[in-house]
């Protein structure tokens, strides 16, 4: 049984099979601050969520002193977890304000693959 595949070419869809380019110093810095910017992004997204899911285990489990310990846990974890995400986040904004105290300019940006239309 043969099976007969239409090929859609790369150039059709516009995509590219890199996110971004490292040809430089600069350009590795820049391609490592966008994944932190993304890291960041999932990490705020997971710490949420395990906020959400600790709160309504604790609705389902009633006010026993185990349950609270659990809740209590969860939302430690959940806390970190989202602050160590928005500090990602920032790590571009940072290392841009330190490099203009001592004069260094640089531009942090999100590849135009992932850029939007």
């Amino acid at each position: 049984m043969v099976q007969a595949y239409a090929a859609i070419s790369a150039d059709a869809l516009a995509v590219s099979n890199v996110i971004g380019s490292i040809n430089s110093i600069q350009g590795a810095f820049i391609w490592t601050f966008n994944l932190f910017r993304y890291l960041g992004w999932a990490g705020v997204i997971v710490g949420v969520g395990l906020a959400i899911f600790s709160l309504i285990y604790k609705l389902f489990s009633g006010d026993s002193e185990e349950a609270m310990k659990q809740v209590s846990s969860y939302i430690t974890k959940a806390v970190i977890i989202v602050v160590a995400g928005i500090l990602l986040i920032s790590a571009g904004f940072i290392v841009t304000q330190v490099g203009a105290l001592v004069g260094v300019t640089a531009n942090f940006s999100v590849p135009s693959e992932l850029s939007g239309p």
